[in-house]
C-alpha cells in the first residue's frame, strides 16, 4: 500500500504543477503587461529612453467675430517639436477638420512627425456662418452665440519598447456673431400735408455678442444725430459708451416733406478688439427704410358726388322708378252733381250705363243724384193719387 502512495506521489505533484502553471498563465493574460503580450504590437521606442510626445495642433481663423455675410477661414497648423526634452516620434498620423456644419474635411493621413518637426501648415478650410447648422454637441455646430468649429489628429506615438501608444487630439475654435439691427419709423405717422416738418428715429440694435463702439447711423436725406445729442445715448444702458450687446441705441433728424418719400438709414460700428466693422457691406439688416406719404393739394375727398347729377336721374345702382298710371278720379271728391232733369237719361246700348269709378254699380259719380231724383218724384205722385182715392171713398155721396 505503501508503495503504492510513493509510486503515485511524483504524479500528484506533476499534476499540481500543471495546475500552478495553468492558473499562472491565465492571470499573466488578464494582466497589464499580459494584454501587451498578447496583443500585436509595434515594440519601437523612437527615439531610445524617450517618455512623450510634444505634438501640436493648432487652428487659425480669419475672423473672431464675423458678420452675417463673412466667411471665415481655418487654417489647420501641427508639429511634435521637441519642447520638453524627451519627446517621441509620431507617426501614422491622420488630421482632419469639422466645420460647423458637421462637414468633415481631410487634411492629411499616414502622416509622420519625427521629434523636433517644427509646426507648419497641414491644410485649410472655410465656412460662411448660418444660423441653419446643427446645435453645438460639444465639439462642433452653432451654439446660439457662436459657430464652434474643431481639428482632429489620431496617430502612434513611439514611446514604449513594448507597444507603441494610439493617441487622439483634438482642438476647438469658436468665432463668435456680431451683428446689427436697425429700425426706422416717423413721426407724425401717416400721410401729411405737404410743406410738414417730420422727424424720423432710428434705433441701432446690438444682436450680436461683440461690442461696438462709435456705432452710428446716416442718411442721404437727412442728418441724424445722437438721442440726446450730448451725453450718454438714450440707449445706452449702462452709460460705458459701447454698444452692448442687447442694447438699442437712438438717432433722429428732421426734414421737411413736399411729396411722398422713402428715408433710408444705414447703421455701422467697430468691433471692440477685432478688425472688422459691422455695416451694411456685410450685415444687410444694417439697413431700414420708413416711408412718409404726402396728401394731394385740394379740398380732402368728399361723400358728395363731385359733378352736377341730371334732377331726374336715378342715384347710381338704382332701378329708375316706375311710371305710375295715370290716376282716377279721387272718390273723396265728387264733382259738382247736376241739376235733375225730367228727361230720363238716354238708353244705353247694352241696356245699362257703363260701369264707372264710383257710385252703385253700373253707376258713374252723377248718375246716382239724377236717377234718385227721378225715383222720389215718381214716388211722390204715387203717393198723392193714393190720398186722392182714399179721400174720395169716405166722402158724402150726391144724389
Amino acid at each position: 500500500m505503501r508503495g503504492r502512495w510513493q509510486l503515485a506521489l511524483p504524479r500528484r505533484l506533476i499534476l499540481l504543477g500543471a495546475i500552478v502553471f495553468a492558473a499562472s498563465a491565465v492571470i499573466v493574460a488578464v494582466s497589464p503587461l499580459g494584454t501587451d503580450l498578447l496583443r500585436p504590437t509595434h515594440a519601437d521606442q523612437s527615439p531610445a529612453n524617450c517618455a512623450s510626445h510634444d505634438f501640436v495642433l493648432t487652428v487659425q481663423k480669419s475672423l473672431t467675430y464675423f458678420s452675417d455675410t463673412a466667411t471665415v477661414n481655418y487654417t489647420v497648423l501641427a508639429g511634435n517639436p521637441n519642447a520638453s526634452g524627451a519627446g517621441c516620434d509620431v507617426n501614422e498620423v491622420d488630421v482632419s477638420f469639422t466645420t460647423p456644419d458637421g462637414v468633415v474635411h481631410s487634411l492629411g493621413s499616414d502622416l509622420s512627425f519625427p521629434i523636433g518637426t517644427a509646426v507648419s501648415r497641414i491644410g485649410a478650410a472655410s465656412y460662411a456662418p448660418s444660423t441653419s447648422a446643427p446645435a453645438f454637441n460639444g465639439w462642433f455646430g452653432y451654439n446660439g452665440v457662436a459657430w464652434v468649429a474643431m481639428a482632429e489628429a489620431t496617430g502612434r506615438l513611439l514611446n514604449n519598447p513594448v507597444q507603441d501608444d494610439p493617441w487622439e487630439l483634438r482642438k476647438t475654435v469658436s468665432v463668435v456673431r456680431a451683428s446689427i439691427v436697425v429700425t426706422a419709423l416717423a413721426s407724425p405717422p401717416g400721410a401729411v400735408p405737404p410743406g410738414t416738418e417730420v422727424t424720423v428715429t432710428f434705433v441701432q440694435t446690438n444682436d450680436g455678442v461683440g461690442q461696438l463702439e462709435s456705432a452710428e447711423v446716416v442718411s442721404p436725406l437727412c442728418s441724424p444725430v445722437p438721442v440726446p445729442a450730448t451725453g450718454p445715448n438714450q440707449g445706452d444702458l449702462n452709460g460705458n459708451g459701447l454698444l452692448d450687446p442687447g442694447e438699442g441705441w437712438i438717432f433722429s433728424c428732421t426734414l421737411v416733406v413736399l411729396e411722398s418719400t422713402d428715408v433710408p438709414g444705414a447703421g455701422s460700428g467697430p468691433v471692440v478688439g477685432a478688425d472688422l466693422v459691422i455695416d451694411r457691406t456685410n450685415d444687410p439688416d444694417a439697413t431700414a427704410v420708413v416711408t412718409i406719404p404726402v396728401t394731394t393739394s385740394g379740398d380732402p375727398p368728399s361723400d358728395e358726388p363731385t359733378g352736377d347729377a341730371p334732377p331726374d336721374d336715378p342715384p347710381p345702382a338704382e332701378d329708375p322708378p316706375a311710371e305710375d298710371p295715370p290716376a282716377a278720379t279721387p272718390p273723396s271728391e265728387d264733382p259738382p252733381a247736376e241739376e235733375p232733369r225730367d228727361d230720363p237719361a238716354p238708353a244705353r246700348p247694352s241696356g245699362l250705363p257703363d260701369a264707372g269709378s264710383g257710385g252703385l254699380l253700373g253707376m258713374s259719380g252723377a248718375e246716382p243724384v239724377a236717377y234718385g231724383a227721378i225715383v222720389m218724384g215718381l214716388l211722390t205722385l204715387g203717393f198723392a193719387v193714393f190720398l186722392r182715392r182714399v179721400a174720395g171713398r169716405g166722402g158724402t155721396r150726391r144724389g
